[in-house]
């Protein structure tokens, strides 16, 4: 009788496994660094499982977690080095974990990232500083607009005799028209 051409079988979990990736250095657009927290879920993807396997063998994601942070934090700073510091720290946030996911969604050796999710970022306080006192100046010339704005209105509603909160409403209308 011959030999058994199957002498060993492996199994690999194909189950979503949970990562947290902290120290994740990155820099941004304008040459500042921040440092992030990622929490990565990943897996291992079944069509895929004989590349893993020619790849890792039988280690688990677990195993090479180290290799899966390199990567995810090499496509992650290919994205933030589009945007500058107060983007990534503010509203380009989910845009910039999408692109990130885009990039390493399905990697070429059978490991699917399901879902990235940016846990925490610091840029350092001088930074942050910097970025609170801007959103300060920002919010208070939005706010002189905002008054200068009422006066005009409240100015041009007495002339017409009307109020400024029923000369607002005019406005809304005709602009919704205009529309």
């Amino acid at each position: 009788y011959g030999k058994n051409p199957i002498e060993k079988i492996y199994t690999l979990s194909t189950k979503i496994q949970e990562f947290q990736f902290k120290d994740i250095s990155i820099q941004t657009k304008d040459s500042q660094y921040v440092n992030s927290i990622l929490q990565v879920q990943a897996r291992i993807d079944k069509t895929k499982a004989f590349e893993y396997f020619k790849k890792y063998g039988d280690k688990d994601l677990e195993d090479i977690k180290s290799i899966l942070s390199n990567t995810i934090q090499k496509q992650f700073e290919k994205v933030t080095t589009q945007y500058n510091v107060m983007e990534v720290l503010g509203d380009k946030r989910n845009e910039i974990v999408d692109k990130t996911l885009g990039f390493v969604k399905l990697l070429k050796d059978g490991i699917m990232v399901e879902r990235i999710v940016l846990v925490d970022t610091d840029a350092g306080k001088e930074i942050e500083n910097a970025i609170s006192k801007e959103a300060i100046a920002k919010k208070e010339v939005d706010t002189a607009k905002y008054q200068k704005e009422k006066a005009k209105l409240e100015e041009i509603g007495n002339t017409l005799g009307t109020t400024s909160k029923e000369y607002e409403e005019q406005k809304n209308v005709v602009t919704q028209l205009g529309q």
